[in-house]
């Protein structure tokens, strides 16, 4: 698991045992345990390496397109415990999360000592004027019941040329198979990631690429597409 430690990886922070522990006492101490298996923070710290080494595989393997430049800026929705601030702004970015528990990534974007973060508990919640290089959302649109006002806001919110990133589980039978083996229900799961792509693909938004995790086709355990604003 080298990209674990790698400085320029994504998740480059988490290569202190340190910062490991505070993460997961945050956890533990800012949510309730129904809070954490639909945050699906258990899949950080799962005892099972290969549940782990999938989980933060998969985050770096679509997160590598993406590129962070020194003034540009991310929203992160459903930014769960903000796992990735840090690589925001360690590339010079501006970042906000968007969670509807905020306080575990708002705290250890604090312990951390991270400048230029922010986060919300809604879209609303952003001033009239603000929009963003790039839109990401990780295993979130799963979640949300009607999604066609979360796309309607990403369209106001990504600036011209920006892009929006959105993954999910592709809910396969080896995809419902691993999460039994590592015990986790789903059962707040209201779609696919190829009804997301579906239901994006109706809000005028353009698909310009694809990849897979950990592999194509019907051993894909989950998607992830690269969307632009259709003109």
């Amino acid at each position: 698991m080298s990209w674990l430690f790698d400085t320029v990886n994504p998740f480059f922070h988490l290569k202190s045992v340190n910062n490991l522990a505070i993460l997961k006492g945050l956890a533990e101490q800012l949510a309730t345990k129904e809070m954490r298996d639909e945050m699906a923070i258990p899949a950080y710290f799962h005892g099972n390496i290969l549940s782990r080494a999938l989980f933060f595989g998969r985050l770096s393997w679509f997160l590598q397109p993406l590129r962070f430049s020194v003034g540009s800026s991310c929203l992160d929705f459903g930014c769960g415990i903000g796992l990735l601030a840090p690589y925001v702004v360690a590339n010079g970015g501006r970042y906000c999360g968007i969670d509807l528990n905020p306080e575990i990534a708002r705290s250890y974007a604090q312990r951390l000592g991270l400048d230029g973060v922010e986060f919300h508990q809604a879209l609303q919640e952003l001033p009239p004027t603000l929009r963003f290089d790039r839109i990401v959302s990780f295993d979130v649109l799963e979640h949300v019941d009607d999604l066609g006002p979360v796309f309607a806001q990403f369209r106001v919110l990504l600036k011209p040329g920006g892009e929006i990133v959105i993954c999910g589980p592709t809910e396969n039978w080896l995809y419902r198979l691993g999460r039994r083996v590592v015990g986790f229900s789903g059962e707040y799961h209201h779609r696919n990631i190829h009804d997301i792509f579906r239901l994006a693909k109706e809000c005028n938004l353009t698909k310009k690429r694809q990849r897979s995790w950990p592999l194509p086709g019907a051993a894909a355990l989950f998607e992830c597409g690269y969307f632009t604003l259709q003109p």
